[in-house]
């Protein structure tokens, strides 16, 4: 299986994320996989993903315009749909898109 690239609206819709007392204590104590995404996540309107053998390898989160507001994995996240055990196959009313409209994204431009 060669490379895919999906354009998808799975996952979107969080609520804004205002950690309590608790949570900010233990966030301090246990590492989290995605603390770039905490902030961001309630932004994110559609995923760009790209596929390996059916696993994904790195996403894109995008605003409703369009723009990346999260990637992963970096340095600091791990990744959305890389920590979900999703596969391709898992994603329905998908949008495909071609490798370079995805590289484009991964870049910011």
């Amino acid at each position: 299986m060669a490379w895919r690239y999906l354009l998808v609206t799975e996952g979107a819709g969080f609520a804004e994320w205002r950690p309590g007392f608790l949570e900010r204590l233990m966030s301090r104590l246990v590492p989290r996989a995605n603390p770039g995404y905490d902030t961001k996540l309630h932004l994110v309107a559609a995923w760009a993903i790209e596929f390996q053998e059916g696993r994904p390898e790195r996403e894109i989160g995008l605003d409703a315009r369009g723009s990346p507001v999260v990637r992963g994995p970096s340095e600091d996240d791990y990744g959305f749909w890389l920590d979900s055990g999703m596969m391709l196959e898992d994603f329905t009313g998908a949008r495909e898109m071609q490798p370079e409209e995805f590289e484009v994204l991964w870049a910011g431009r």
